[in-house]
């Protein structure tokens, strides 16, 4: 495993309760930023990123920016959408 995929950790966490884990799907060419949190059965749409500490607990539509604590979707700057362009 590369540096980055050791310090990703991804769980559906039921504590004990099988039957109430909910899948959480991530579209293709999103960033999840470190030590962010994405809640039980949230989206995260394709192209969106999750900024760093971020805790999502709702979805993230395509090309969006999740902030915060709990994460706000918010446009995704210029910059970011074409980082090829910068």
């Amino acid at each position: 495993l590369s540096r980055r995929q050791r310090q990703m950790c991804i769980r559906d966490s039921t504590w004990g309760n099988p039957g109430h884990g909910k899948p959480i799907h991530i579209g293709e060419g999103c960033f999840i930023g470190a030590r962010a949190i994405i809640l039980k059965g949230v989206t995260i749409g394709s192209g969106a990123v999750v900024a760093a500490g971020a805790v999502v607990t709702r979805d993230v539509p395509s090309g969006c920016l999740a902030i915060g604590n709990p994460a706000e979707n918010k446009p995704l700057p210029e910059r970011l959408r074409h980082p090829e362009k910068s």
